[in-house]
């Protein structure tokens, strides 16, 4: 695999036993070949987790669709990332969840092969894509991603997010309290596979997480975001 990555991460999911691992993986907009697949495989990667979006703004259905096709082969299965473009700002139709949601399901509408979808809720440095001061205009711009997502797609979704981030978007930890119904995975580089750390970085109101990525690492020629499940 000589291919450079752009951005991409896998998400492994470690159990006790090294030989024994289940994993989660992240790509870029790159296409992979069956061989990429078969080395995932043979570390026990179950499961990967696939963006459609570059750069928040183009969607690349063919390489989403080749990705499903030869990860099934290979008994992996898929869920997709929604990473939204928020901007309370500019006025532009495309800074809209309506919008937004609305290509996304368009585009995946006949994407056949993926499980759920995962919402990232990510203060980013950029200078379009940035969530607004207000605490409580977030929480109900969130409110409405989530319900679209769900309107559109028929499809669980989940929250990808870090104590941090949900504070830097939401004013506090434990404002924006009310989606305590989806899957969570929080993100912390301790570098330490447990969850031993949920209690000093618990933010809104879950009890416990899903995931939590912990450290970096390489694996069959990818950079790597290491992850308990």
């Amino acid at each position: 695999m000589n291919k450079k990555l752009i951005c991409c991460f896998l998400l492994l999911i470690l159990a006790s036993n090294i030989n024994a691992q289940s994993s989660i993986a992240f790509y870029d907009i790159l296409d992979y070949e069956d061989t990429m697949y078969q080395c995932l495989r043979f570390y026990k990667v179950g499961t990967q987790l696939v963006d459609g979006y570059k750069d928040n703004t183009t969607i690349f259905y063919g390489q989403v669709q080749g990705k499903i096709d030869r990860a099934l082969q290979q008994g992996v299965s898929t869920d997709l990332l929604f990473d939204p473009c928020v901007n309370t700002i500019r006025q532009e139709n495309f800074y809209t969840p309506e919008y937004q949601v609305t290509k996304f399901s368009e585009n995946y509408k006949s994407l056949k092969g993926y499980q759920n979808i995962w919402l990232n809720v990510i203060q980013k440095v950029d200078q379009n894509c940035f969530w607004s001061t207000d605490a409580n205009l977030n929480c109900e711009i969130l409110s409405k991603y989530v319900s679209l997502l769900q309107a559109q797609t028929g499809k669980k979704i989940g929250i990808r997010s870090s104590s941090l981030d949900w504070s830097n978007i939401f004013g506090t930890t434990a404002n924006c309290a009310n989606f305590s119904n989806l899957p969570l995975s929080y993100i912390n580089y301790n570098q330490k596979p447990n969850f031993q750390d949920w209690q000093d970085q618990q933010f809104g109101s879950w009890r416990g997480p899903m995931m939590k990525e912990f450290d970096t690492t390489e694996i069959c020629g990818l950079t790597t975001t290491l992850s308990v499940y």
